[in-house]
């Protein structure tokens, strides 16, 4: 077990860092080079009263220019919107892809389908439809084609939103994020949405094999997941994918991967399933390598451009 004291040291280390970047990472601050932002509030609607803070980035700088589809973009625990658009490095290839993105700030956390972070959930599912009703009324952005993306706390509830919002986003992308097995149990029924989950074989704080996430003194708030694997199974099931994937190895950043991807089955109205375990790091973004093409934040938006592609071929058909 003196294996474990290395890698919670480490996991301890970059939770104190999210969590301090959550107190003293401005909003804006740093991110003049990835071009136009502005930061903006909504009120959510809740009981609360809150009115909630979110970047938007890429919109069109002309009204009679094509409307943007939008990228929803939900940070991890403890962090925030900037910070993802920073690390994450999205903007330039969302940018070039011609999607917008929106990146909300969390309390603290989201509620993703934990029992741990359960009470955020009115509130966030607020904000979300408060969002929709706000970037709806902006003439430079296509609310027709919204999009999903996160990481760890951030990726479960982008996943939550694929099972209580399916009718309305068009595409998800989940990194480094499982389903909660507490939310297993009460998920509801929906339509397929198409998915694109990367996750770590070596991730320490969202275990590949399932089981109860570490707390770490406290700093971050534990929870039960069900497996990477069950994971993929719940949501090739959900989208009425063929049962055997296509499967191949690749590099995403510096990381060795083995991709599984699964097709709708024919006829079934089902929606495709991509499945990426990256055979080396932890719970962090993969880094990126020499060949920017293949980054996890190219993969996302060439992911969320192929199902914007399908959408726009069904629309012109019908």
């Amino acid at each position: 077990m003196i294996w474990l004291i290395p890698a919670l040291l480490v996991a301890l280390a970059l939770t104190v860092v999210l969590w301090l970047s959550h107190f003293t990472y401005p909003r804006r601050k740093g991110l003049a080079d990835l071009g136009p932002i502005d930061e903006m509030r909504v009120e959510t609607g809740h009981p609360k009263g809150a009115r909630r803070a979110f970047l938007v980035r890429g919109r069109s700088a002309r009204l009679d220019g094509p409307a943007r589809p939008v990228v929803m973009a939900y940070h991890g625990g403890n962090g925030s919107g900037a910070l993802l658009l920073r690390t994450s490095g999205l903007a330039a290839p969302l940018d070039q892809a011609g999607f917008a993105a929106c990146l909300p700030d969390a309390r603290r956390k989201w509620g993703d389908g934990r029992t741990e972070t359960e009470a955020e959930w009115p509130e966030d599912k607020a904000l979300f439809e408060a969002l929709l009703a706000r970037l709806a009324a902006d003439p430079t952005l296509d609310i027709g084609h919204v999009f999903a993306t996160g990481v760890s706390n951030g990726a479960m509830h982008a996943m939550r939103l694929a099972a209580e919002f399916g009718e309305v986003l068009s595409g998800v992308a989940a990194v480094l994020g499982a389903v909660p097995r507490p939310y297993l149990r009460t998920i509801p029924d929906g339509p397929p949405v198409p998915m694109l989950l990367i996750n770590a074989l070596e991730d320490r704080m969202m275990p590949y094999q399932g089981g109860i996430m570490p707390r770490l003194g406290g700093m971050a708030d534990g929870g039960d997941v069900i497996s990477v694997p069950d994971t993929v199974a719940f949501w090739a099931a959900r989208n009425r994918c063929a049962p055997t994937p296509l499967t191949y190895q690749t590099v995403i950043g510096r990381q060795r991967a083995e991709v599984k991807e699964f097709r709708a089955n024919p006829g079934t109205q089902g929606a495709d399933l991509v499945a990426v375990t990256l055979l080396e790091g932890g719970h962090a973004w993969p880094p990126r390598g020499p060949n920017p093409m293949q980054s996890a934040e190219n993969m996302i938006t060439q992911f969320f451009s192929r199902q914007l592609q399908k959408s726009t071929q069904r629309q012109t058909a019908i």
